[in-house]
């Protein structure tokens, strides 16, 4: 690798960067996958989310749970982890925020 590019192991259950912030780095998937998520919001008392349920499905559920707790006040929420993709082999991580921002 280039002097601008640096090997790096990470581990199961680590993360790169988390969810609203910045890349630190462009990260090229040597090996292995990584899990790319989002959290959402989810009513304890109205339907969970399902292994089966797309992001569009949950996306819908969180709306319309926002509505009924606008309405109700009385049930609660709790964040959940909703994968949007994997990202293998020879795929990119972080570039859109170092483009974003000029870094390259």
């Amino acid at each position: 690798m280039g002097e601008d590019f640096k090997p790096m192991k990470v581990h199961r259950g680590k993360y790169l960067f988390h969810e609203k912030e910045q890349a630190n780095f462009v990260y090229i998937v040597k090996s292995g996958e990584f899990k790319i998520t989002k959290e959402i919001m989810i009513s304890v008392e109205d339907k969970a989310a399902q292994p089966t349920d797309s992001l569009e499905d949950l996306l819908k559920i969180r709306d319309n749970q926002k509505r009924q707790r606008m309405a109700s006040r009385k049930s609660g929420w709790k964040k959940e982890s909703v994968e949007v993709a994997i990202v293998g082999v020879n795929n990119v991580i972080g570039e859109e925020d170092a483009i974003k921002n000029g870094c390259y």
